[in-house]
């Protein structure tokens, strides 16, 4: 696998640190190699063209290889040229999806800040599993590729509960929400097929579109929903698949108005694309915004969703919802993969659905003093971010101070021993680099420090933008 210099002049971003030009140049190439953006293999493009289109010195590119290679990132041979290599201190225990750990002799100082989900799993999750065991003798074999008959039935009653007529076998349950989108991908997109998506979005959606080799046409959403954009999305006859998130919106929390929902569902009569709804966050939104949206009734709809942000993310349980001969197609390519989702998981997650409106009750109501806690703390530390008055949901999708971006915050904040997601992960375009995504279920204990950690990065970065003579820009 090759990567071209102007590609990989696209990935680095802003990589400029105060440490010096060859020196953040290898540790942003570090962290593209650590969250996978830069994949073990890859043969990097020759030091002048890359130092040409970096607009900088070719002995500048060389220093900032040989610190990788002294690191044990790249390796270089005669006639092969250099090639991305896993450095041995980085270890799969400290990976974490879409951002870049910092070095063993730091991880245990390190602030993990990157996940969205539930800290722990409430006390229910115990007393579901406990139960789950006295059930499992009654499972057979345990193998089922479209899921427990019974865990289908509660996710279909779910749907219906909701107006949305649904019945058993229209449901297939998968190893989470992101197996259900994987599989909806591997049954209906070929290779460089066109996908319409939100920009930002959940970056494991891109990197499932990424791997089938798919071609994105972006739709904004930055305060609500660029209607134009995503309706001629919708239009386009070029378009297989559009993949939304409509209900609550990952990461900036958003729902669609009743405008914007009847917009888009008029706009489903005539598409020819498939509609990939991902509804892992909708049970999260305010019960007026939660309502799940319906769509005209001659469009292909593949609804996904899980328990991973509702009640807990260990808990790998996710289901597609759809008619019944897709559900079918996505059972049986599963079973090329594994032969069906943990028995256990499934019994444990039958038994929470039947109290699923008191989880949620709960559950909404930490997050809301989370996310007031959080914004109170941000306000005093870190004042020039600016949060967004009426978040909801799991995440805070700040705006940066002028001149600061996401990738410059990340790698300062890793030098503190704070771990955060990069916002280039949540789009294709980089058009979110001013953002930051911070969530709120972060444990209280580890509230203060974290933050702390936040205030002394962004200061450092931000002086360091600024112009000389002036501490901060105005």
């Amino acid at each position: 696998m090759r990567i071209s210099s102007s590609n990989l002049v696209t990935l680095l971003g802003s990589w400029r640190t105060p440490a010096g030009l060859a020196e953040g140049l290898a540790d942003r190439l570090a962290s593209l190699i650590l969250d996978g953006r830069l994949p073990v293999g890859t043969r990097l493009p020759a030091e002048r063209p890359l130092a040409y289109d970096l607009q900088i010195s070719r002995a500048t590119v060389v220093g900032a290889l040989a610190h990788l290679r002294d690191r044990g990132f790249l390796t270089t041979r005669h006639g092969s040229g250099t090639v991305v290599r896993l450095p041995p201190d980085a270890t799969l225990e400290s990976m974490a999806p879409w951002t870049a750990p910092i070095t063993s002799e730091r991880s245990r100082q390190e602030i993990d800040w990157s996940a969205a989900a539930p800290s722990a799993p409430p006390p229910e999750v115990h007393a579901a599993f406990h139960a789950a065991l006295d059930r499992l003798a009654f499972t057979g074999t345990g193998y089922s590729a479209a899921g427990l008959a019974e865990l289908r039935v509660a996710i279909a009653h779910l749907y219906s509960s909701r107006g949305l007529d649904t019945d058993a076998d229209q449901i297939c349950v998968t190893t989470g929400a992101q197996q259900a989108m994987d599989l909806v991908i591997r049954t209906s997109l070929n290779a460089l097929d066109r996908v319409l998506i939100e920009s930002p979005t959940y970056p494991g959606a891109l990197d499932a579109f990424r791997a089938r080799n798919a071609r994105f046409e972006a739709a904004a959403v930055d305060g609500k929903w660029s209607l134009p954009a995503l309706l001629a999305g919708l239009r386009n006859p070029r378009v297989s698949l559009a993949y939304l998130m409509p209900g609550l919106h990952n990461p900036t929390g958003l729902s669609m108005d009743a405008t914007q929902r009847e917009a888009l569902r008029q706009a489903t009569r005539t598409t020819g694309a498939l509609i990939l709804v991902d509804d892992t966050l909708t049970d999260l939104a305010p019960p007026s915004d939660g309502t799940i949206l319906r769509f005209h009734r001659s469009a292909r709809i593949v609804r996904i969703g899980s328990l991973g942000k509702t009640v807990w993310g260990g808990l790998r349980v996710g289901w597609a919802r759809t008619d019944r001969a897709t559900a079918h197609r996505l059972a049986s390519e599963k079973s090329r993969s594994d032969l069906g989702t943990p028995m256990l998981e499934q019994i444990a997650a039958t038994l929470l659905l039947k109290d699923y409106p008191a989880l949620l009750k709960v559950r909404r109501r930490h997050l809301s003093e989370a996310t007031h806690t959080l914004t109170a703390s941000l306000a005093a530390a870190a004042p020039s971010l600016q949060v967004p008055p009426d978040a909801s949901g799991p995440s805070l999708w700040c705006r940066l101070p002028p001149d600061v971006t996401s990738s410059d915050l990340v790698a300062t904040a890793s030098h503190h021993g704070l771990r955060l997601v990069d916002a280039a992960r949540f789009s294709p375009d980089r058009l979110v680099h001013r953002r930051l995504r911070l969530p709120v279920d972060i444990p209280p204990s580890m509230r203060p420090e974290a933050v702390r950690r936040l205030s002394r990065a962004l200061e450092e970065v931000t002086t360091e933008k600024a112009p000389r003579g002036s501490a901060t820009r105005p």
